[in-house]
């Protein structure tokens, strides 16, 4: 069996579109997209990981493997020649890129400047070169880290991929209709969970209250916050780290 390959991250850097790109070519990916099997404590079994790929290439990505070192040592433990592939995307872009998708999944209401104080782990992003030091040390030359506005060209992630023994078929536009079909997907289901909140808000009032308060709240409303100025946001968010940095 060919060696494990790692795909950490960080989120919002583009793991979704090599995700696509490489499950799109016939690749076997895991039974889940994130497994993040290995961010468990107490840690489990290797064996127990090991039988969801039923003996095929492991291929996992788990973007919030990154900025955890800790993991990065229980995967030297267990897989010694692991091939860990990062993604390295300007922070600020990055953070932009989370925030705005936190706003249009409903998971995120308040300005960035409240946002923030509440997930102080975003800070983290600006020590990327830090955290890549951290994994390029452990894993040396199986350390690669794809450059973010490279990903999405055809000879880029072929090139890649061919040296790690993997056939990337089809081209750029076969991944857009891919994923546009997946955002479709995702607009339909948006689009049924609104009709559904404005059902109960107009005929169970009473329900309707009660379904907002409880942890039922982000399934009904999470369509809630879609429509931002994104670059008034943008804006807002560089000028936070601008003072930051000073």
């Amino acid at each position: 069996m060919s060696e494990p390959i790692f795909i950490i991250g960080p989120g919002k850097s583009g793991t979704s579109f090599i995700y696509n790109v490489l499950k799109s070519s016939g690749i076997y990916m895991g039974i889940l997209k994130e497994s993040n099997y290995y961010l468990s404590y107490p840690a489990r079994a290797k064996s127990n990981y090991l039988s969801e790929y039923q003996e095929q290439r492991i291929i996992d990505i788990s973007n919030t493997y990154f900025y955890n070192p800790q993991i990065a040592t229980r995967l030297k433990q267990d897989f010694p020649n692991a091939i860990i592939i990062s993604i390295k995307r300007p922070p600020v872009e990055r953070i932009i890129s989370h925030y705005l998708y936190m706003l249009s999944r409903g998971d995120a209401f308040e300005p960035f400047n409240e946002y923030i104080l509440t997930n102080p782990a975003l800070f983290l992003s600006i020590k990327h070169e830090v955290f890549s030091e951290i994994w390029s040390r452990i894993f040396n030359k199986n350390y690669i880290e794809l450059e973010f506005e490279h990903i999405n060209k055809n000879d880029y992630i072929r090139e890649i991929f061919s040296k790690l023994e993997i056939q990337v078929k089809g081209d750029h536009k076969e991944i857009e209709r891919y994923e546009t079909q997946a955002v479709k997907n995702g607009k339909f289901k948006s689009i049924v969970l609104k009709i559904g909140s404005n059902f109960l808000r107009r005929w169970f009032p009473k329900l309707f209250q009660h379904v907002k308060q409880s942890s039922l709240q982000k399934l009904f409303f999470r369509t809630g916050a879609t429509r931002v100025n994104k670059q008034k946001i943008s804006k807002e968010i560089r000028e936070f780290f601008n003072q930051y940095e000073k």
